[in-house]
């Protein structure tokens, strides 16, 4: 698995996000603690709370480098294991 990572990592990304995205507005998920194996990743939500335009781009770019993060995080662990 992690060689198909490594060699596809940029679609994987993007895909991820655009799956949380909409499982989102689905309201299959809501925003909260995240966690993909076993990694929890800080998010913020509220009903009550408007989210502008800017808010949510802000946001958008946040999650990106969040996901980015976690594909760090998880090809340095294959890296460990061989």
């Amino acid at each position: 698995m992690n060689r198909f990572r490594q060699e596809h990592l940029e679609e994987f990304a993007g895909i991820f996000g655009q799956v949380v995205k909409l499982a989102r507005e689905m309201k299959l998920i809501r925003m909260g603690t995240l966690a993909i194996d076993g990694t929890k990743v800080r998010a913020n939500a509220s009903k009550r709370k408007g989210m502008s335009y800017v808010r949510m781009k802000e946001e958008e770019r946040k999650l990106k480098g969040e996901i980015a993060e976690l594909l760090r995080r998880a090809q340095a662990v294959g890296r460990s294991r061989r």
